[in-house]
């Protein structure tokens, strides 16, 4: 039955049309979208969220499905927004409402790319409005798990904070998205905050597109790799592909007492699970590197990660040079003296190895088996402990 309720989760989101976007970059903690237009049938009702989205599904879902002039259904797509009324935020001073305060919200469903304004039937009820959105660009936070009004919030402030540590211009409403039916399991709900942005592109001298609104002034890539380790490194290679400048990250053993390890006999013999990172250090630095691993694991921990124990699992940071070195141990001194944990941090700064690549189906897992990798994370604790620590999604 499990099995079933989490395949069934999955392809129902799947097969459901959703807006059409283009990602322009992937940031670390979000990602710059650009959409083409599309329709919304919306309406707009008082309340606290929850009652809210209830009482503007019901008034939408009854227009989709045949309270219309022309009778006809229409089919269902995802996500469901919603937004505030007057909860425009500026940069300098961002103002949010509670989830506790009253007022007019609106509600809207993403309507089929094959309507047109022309072609949609009318809606009997005057209460939904059909509405044509321009092409558009958003920053966008995704997090799975229940969109509660509490983490709702939390991914509102977060996503806000990074923008406005980027300078970067909101120029519209704060839309929550929902892309999954009633009764998904948990651990496979898509949820997204979507923050209307300025984003504008350069061009060189011939008009071809260099590079977006925060831009990246030095073309130049100087690929460099480090060697990490944290864990299972299905989630590390994962997590370190969505940060900007990185450009390939690849799954592996360091470490062991023998040639050519396999997944079979990796741990008896002495190996790690590590991953090797190939970088642009224009974009992103070492030391940049270092921190994110050291936000993206328990650090304290030198036994294993989370559920996995023993030393294949145990974190590691490697150095190639005196400086790298040098670098690993200052991050790791500034995050101490942060007091974020009751323990010190606990990761050896250690000389790099030979890395040996990990067989080929553990590469890219997380697209590969997306649903065998989201029931291990989700179970891990991983992703709850990197929250409360460091409020990453």
């Amino acid at each position: 039955m499990l099995a079933l309720w989490t395949l069934g989760s999955y392809l129902v989101v799947r097969t459901i049309e959703k807006p059409a976007y283009t990602v322009l970059e992937r940031k670390d903690g979000y990602e710059v979208r650009e959409y083409a237009s599309y329709i919304v049938a919306e309406t707009k009702v008082q309340g606290e969220r929850q009652e809210a989205v209830t009482k503007g599904f019901q008034i939408i879902a009854d227009y989709i499905f045949g309270n219309n002039v022309t009778k006809k259904s229409i089919a269902m797509t995802a996500p469901v927004l919603e937004t505030k009324i007057s909860e425009s935020i500026a940069m300098t001073a961002p103002v949010l409402s509670t989830e506790n305060m009253t007022g007019e919200r609106t509600i809207a469903f993403v309507l089929p790319s094959a309507y047109t304004l022309d072609t949609l039937p009318v809606p009997n009820n005057s209460a939904v409005t059909l509405r044509e959105v321009p092409a558009h660009t958003v920053a966008v936070l995704q997090f799975t798990w229940y969109a509660t009004p509490t983490r709702i919030e939390k991914k509102k402030e977060a996503l806000i904070a990074l923008l406005k540590k980027e300078v970067v211009t909101i120029t519209g409403d704060i839309l929550v998205a929902q892309y999954n039916p009633p009764l998904s399991m948990p651990l496979l709900l898509r949820n997204e905050i979507i923050i209307p942005i300025a984003y504008s592109t350069k061009t060189d001298s011939a008009g071809s597109a260099i590079e977006n609104a925060t831009t990246q002034e030095n073309q130049v890539v100087i690929k460099k790799t480090a060697l990490f380790a944290n864990g299972c490194f299905w989630c590390v290679e994962h997590d370190l592909e969505e940060v900007r400048g990185v450009i390939d990250v690849v799954s592996g053993y360091a470490d062991g007492e023998i040639e050519n390890p396999t997944y079979e006999n990796y741990g008896e013999n002495g190996f790690r699970e590590v991953v090797l990172v190939t970088y642009d250090e224009n974009v992103v630095t070492y030391g940049k590197l270092v921190e994110h691993i050291l936000k993206h694991g328990n650090p304290t921990d030198p036994d294993g990660s989370f559920g996995d124990r023993g030393k294949q699992y145990a974190p590691a940071i490697y150095f190639e040079s005196e400086e790298e070195k040098n670098e690993a141990q200052r991050v790791i001194a500034d995050l101490n003296a942060l007091r974020i944990f009751s323990a010190t941090l606990n990761i050896p700064v250690i000389p790099r190895t030979k890395f040996w690549p990990a067989e080929e189906y553990h590469q890219d897992y997380a697209e590969k088996n997306p649903i065998r990798y989201t029931y291990y994370r989700n179970g891990s604790g991983r992703d709850e402990f990197i929250e409360k620590h460091w409020n990453i999604e």
